[in-house]
């Protein structure tokens, strides 16, 4: 019996943004598309350098007794003082929807995953995109061929104010595994009875994979797949059923050649 008759269609198709749909993750490219268009005289390298004295400093205290989901959750202040210091320094003001979105779609031919546009335009209707990113713009801008409405974007935004220019203000809502989690529970409110499939890369996911129906690890991460073994999966090569196992691939082909996201 294959894994696509258990999850049997509709299932709901969550998956994360960055280096899932990407083959990078695009926030140093958001931050500087954002420097470049207002012409401010900040530097990315200030934020990536303060954020990893944090890392380090959380890092030192960490309780490696706790389980790995435990241990991720931990850095949930070390992730929100990240998007305080740049709202604080309103890096990202003075842009529009229309900049941020036409960005991220000059930019997608070359940073979209082969194949993963046609895997999503099958399953539009019932895909949520689930991002620790700070724009949903910048997402929408990517995925500009799907037409998704912007409520099947759930990640962090930018804040606009009645002119439609952003604030500098990062509106705060996924962080960490733990929000991931909580984000799928609330989308799945609503389809209750649905199977769940869902696509990422990073430990930020590790939550919602390993509780999904089926899990699908894109990629070689091993600090992810250290952390699901860590929780009691097996990881198996490809795309086939097998109990208590989450899926690792290293294509969207391959996810597709697998008849999952029917």
């Amino acid at each position: 019996m294959s894994l696509v008759v258990r999850c049997h269609a509709p299932s709901l198709i969550l998956v994360d943004f960055d280096k899932t749909i990407t083959t990078n993750d695009t926030m140093a490219l958001l931050a500087n598309t954002a420097l470049n268009i207002t012409g401010s005289s900040l530097s990315w390298s200030y934020f990536t350098n303060a954020y990893m004295e944090d890392y380090q400093r959380q890092l030192a205290t960490m309780n490696t007794s706790a389980a790995p989901w435990e241990q991720l959750d931990a850095f949930r202040p070390v992730e929100k003082a990240s998007l305080d210091r740049v709202s604080q320094h309103k890096l990202f003001k003075g842009l529009t929807q229309e900049q941020l979105q036409s960005a991220g779609k000059a930019l997608a031919p070359t940073y979209l995953q082969p194949g993963v546009l046609e895997a999503l335009e099958k399953v539009k209707a019932r895909l949520h995109i689930v991002s620790l990113n700070w724009s949903k713009d910048w997402i929408l801008g990517f995925l500009e061929p799907l037409q998704l409405p912007r409520e099947q974007v759930h990640s962090n935004d930018l804040e606009f104010d009645d002119t439609g220019r952003t604030t500098g203000l990062i509106q705060q809502q996924l962080l960490t595994t733990g929000d991931k989690k909580r984000e799928v529970e609330t989308i799945m409110k609503s389809n209750s009875k649905a199977k769940t499939v869902y696509v990422g890369d990073s430990v930020g996911d590790l939550l919602p994979l390993v509780e999904a129906d089926a899990g699908i690890v894109i990629g070689k991460d091993t600090s992810l797949l250290d952390a699901i073994k860590g929780m009691g999966k097996k990881i198996r090569e490809g795309v086939k059923r097998a109990p208590n196992t989450v899926y690792r691939v290293d294509t969207w082909d391959q996810i597709t050649d697998s008849g999952i996201l029917r």
